[in-house]
């Protein structure tokens, strides 16, 4: 694969926070050394509605889980979920205290092919079901939303800090640990051996090892 000539193009799948995270460094890295090659985004579909006509025009997933059929799964990065809250929220540095967060008002995420917000199932299993004001289909509406108002988003940590700053989010710890988030890498087992895949695969794992180098110096 000549990356440096080639005009291949990939279509990719991923989750808004995904494409927040992952788009820049590979976008930097892709334009130095492969200026030609196209990246194609499309809409996330969960693996309920992940049928075979449509894996069959995916060359690469970003996503949690492990329920792609007939595609191969590296983990990329790891996270940790916390609450993001504007800057100066009333509240802001009692919600880890499961009264505070009780009597908050949240936003949840669901996404394209889920039922409800991954964090409620948890949450439920804990005996612990919080108060949805809002429910949005992607995280970065999540954010947004949490930036101009009162509304507590729980959401990746790596997302918060990301937008933090243009935002002017703060992050707080939940009154549960949620443990680590794992984000994987799925490639389609037709392009297990295929140059080009193999080259854009070297690159999005390469960003995931920056992320998690730079999250253990953080540490």
């Amino acid at each position: 694969f000549d990356a440096s000539s080639s005009e291949r193009q990939f279509r990719l799948m991923m989750p808004d926070l995904a494409v927040e995270l992952l788009m820049p460094p590979l976008m930097a890295k892709i334009a130095q050394a492969a200026p030609n090659v196209r990246l194609d985004v499309v809409p996330w579909r969960g693996p309920a509605i992940f049928n075979a006509e449509f894996a069959r025009t995916i060359d690469l997933v970003i996503s949690i889980g492990n329920a792609f059929k007939g595609f191969h799964r590296q983990l990329l990065y790891t996270d940790r979920d916390a609450l993001a809250v504007r800057r100066g929220h009333p509240a802001g540095a009692k919600l880890s205290r499961r009264e505070t967060f009780l009597g908050a008002r949240h936003v949840a995420v669901v996404i394209r092919g889920q039922n409800e917000d991954l964090v409620d199932g948890w949450l439920r299993s804990k005996g612990i079901e919080r108060r949805i004001a809002l429910v949005v289909p992607g995280y970065i509406e999540a954010m947004h939303v949490a930036a101009r108002t009162d509304l507590v988003a729980f959401v990746p940590r790596r997302l918060i800090s990301a937008l933090a700053r243009p935002l002017a989010l703060a992050a707080g710890p939940p009154p549960l640990d949620p443990g680590i988030d794992e984000q994987f890498m799925f490639h389609p087992t037709r392009a297990q051996f295929d140059p080009g895949s193999i080259w854009l695969r070297s690159l999005m794992l390469g960003i995931g090892r920056e992320m998690e180098r730079s999250k253990r110096k953080a540490v």
